[in-house]
This record gives structure tokens, sequence and C-alpha cells, in this order.
């Protein structure tokens, strides 16, 4: 099983389509989306190619001051780590071949991966963890429209952005759809529709709190599938504890069984095109057909079909 805590977002999903985990996987959760965005060669969304990540490397190793690789591992792990952070994804899964052999997308589409059940989720407010402060509309229209090329309007006119609260929340749920959200959408679609025989269970977490009125953030829904809740001095409610009673007997089940679904527990049905069964996980848990975001996931989706038009036309 892949998550959050164990690497990076992606790994379920690489997992799922590794040529060398073929005899290794039996079920992929993963709390936080795929990786399904078009191979990138700079910063943004997506696997980077084996050119760009090796850009990456020496990147890395001028950061270091080293002059090979040889070099950087006599370092101490502190002077990585800070180089590290000046290196925007310095230590991301690469496409170089052999584990990823390619587009994961587009192996997806050609049935070319591991077919076993997965359950995957995104949270509500996934991108508060990494959009801070104030934005202002003309900061956030400038972004978007130096990311998205010809489908920067599209992007603009799913996400309102007048104000700077809206630019802010704008701002938040780009970085959720387009790290997350779309991925995971795209993954339980390509799963349950292009040969692939396991099923996709898909969730939204969307707990909120007095200290997180606008939904939930990235990693939280962690500590209610595990059970860790609470503080040192404060105790877990007991809505706390029954929505993490409920959700870990989910996940428990999934592990064991490659299904959610148990004795006295809600119905939890497989996620489909036909048929967008998501369960949320909120103030009245239970399974929706709303794939949430669904206008501002479908203006990603243009985008990035045109990323791979345009990489296909060597544009």
């Amino acid at each position: 099983m892949g998550k959050n805590g164990i690497g990076p977002l992606i790994v379920g999903a690489m997992w799922a389509l590794a040529a060398t985990a073929q005899a290794q996987v039996a079920t992929a959760t993963v709390t936080g989306g795929g990786s399904l965005a078009p191979p990138r060669t700079a910063a943004g969304p997506g696997v980077p190619t084996l050119k760009a990540a090796e850009e990456n490397g020496k990147a890395l190793l001028a950061a270091l001051g080293a002059s090979d690789i040889k070099t950087a591992r006599s370092l101490p792990p502190e002077k990585i780590l800070g180089a590290a952070a000046q290196v925007r994804g310095a230590f991301w899964p690469a496409l170089d071949g052999y584990v990823i052999v390619g587009d994961e997308y587009e192996l997806y589409k050609a049935g070319r991966f591991n077919d076993t059940p997965i359950l995957i989720g995104t949270n509500s407010d996934e991108g508060a963890a990494f959009v801070r402060g104030t934005v202002a509309p003309a900061d956030y229209e400038k972004q978007i429209r130096t990311g998205y090329g010809e489908k920067a309007n599209l992007i603009l006119d799913a996400n309102p952005h007048a104000t700077d609260d809206q630019a802010r929340t704008a701002a938040k749920n780009i970085f959720r759809d387009s790290v997350f959200a779309w991925s995971t959408w795209r993954w339980a679609s390509l799963q349950s529709q292009h040969k692939g025989k396991a099923k996709a269970y898909l969730y939204y977490f969307d707990r909120r709190t007095p200290d997180s009125p606008q939904g939930a953030s990235h990693a939280t829904e962690i500590a209610f599938v595990f059970g860790n809740l609470g503080r040192p001095t404060t105790a877990p409610s007991e809505s706390q504890r029954s929505l993490s009673e409920l959700m870990s007997s989910y996940w428990v089940n999934f592990a064991t069984n490659g299904d959610p679904n148990g004795p006295g527990l809600p119905a939890w049905p497989a996620f489909s095109d036909a048929s967008p069964k998501v369960m949320y996980f909120d103030q009245t848990p239970g399974a929706r057909e709303a794939v949430p975001s669904l206008e501002q996931l479908k203006a990603l989706d243009a985008y990035f079909e045109w990323r791979r038009g345009q990489a296909g036309s060597g544009g």
C-alpha cells in the first residue's frame, strides 16, 4: 500500500505502473493524488523526463559544491537536505525508461499497468498547506497565464479570482487540482474504463473544524485512517473517534480484501465514469454521485490534453 507517509504522493500511481513491480503489488492506497500529468521538461505537475531530471541533478551537485555523485554521497545529510531545498524537484522520480517507462496516462490508456484494486482520494483544502499569505488577483492571473499557455483563459474562467479572497482560494484550488485532484479523478476513471478488472474506490476528505473552516488540509486524513487522534493534553472527541473508526475499518478491509466494504459499514460503491460514486468523509459520511470541483477538473483535463498534443507535434 502506498501512502503519503512513506514518500511522495505519486508513489502509488508509479507502483501500479512500474514494470519492476508486477509481482509485488496487491493493492494500492494513495492519500493525495497520483501522477498522470504529461511528462514535464521544466517546473510544474508531472514526472520529469530523464533529461530534465539529469539537469536537476546537475543543479543539486552545484548547490552542494560537489563535483560528482561520489563526493555528494560523502556529505552529511543536513547539507544535502539544505541544498535540495534550493532545487525544486531534486529528489522527484523520473521517467527513466526502466521503472517508469513512459507517460503514465498513456500507459493506462493502453492497458499497460499492474491491475490491482486502488483506493485513492484527496482532501478539500489540500492547497492550504502550500499557498500562504494573501494573493492578489493580478498575481494569480499572471501565474496562470505564465503556466497554462493557450489554455490559461479556460483555467481562469473556471476559478473566480476577482478579489484577494477569491484569488487566494483560486490559487489554493489550482494547486490542489493540478497536483492532487485531477490525477486522482483520472486514475480512477482509467482504472475503471481501460481494461482494468480490479476496482477503483474514490474518496473525498472534507472534515471542517474551527481551525480549518474552508476544508481539510493536506494529509489531515492520515490521522483518522490510523487512529492517531488528539493531542498530548486533549482527548479526541466522539465525532473524531467515530470518523476514525469508520475510515480505519474501510482501509483495513481494503488492505485485506481489495474491497473497503464490510459488515456494518455504509456501502462504498466502486467508481466508474457511468456512475461516479465518491465516498465523502465529512459531517455526514456517505457515498455520493458527485465528483468535487468537476468543472475545474474538466478545465485541467483540456489543458493536459493540449499539452500532450503539443508534445506529440513537437510544439
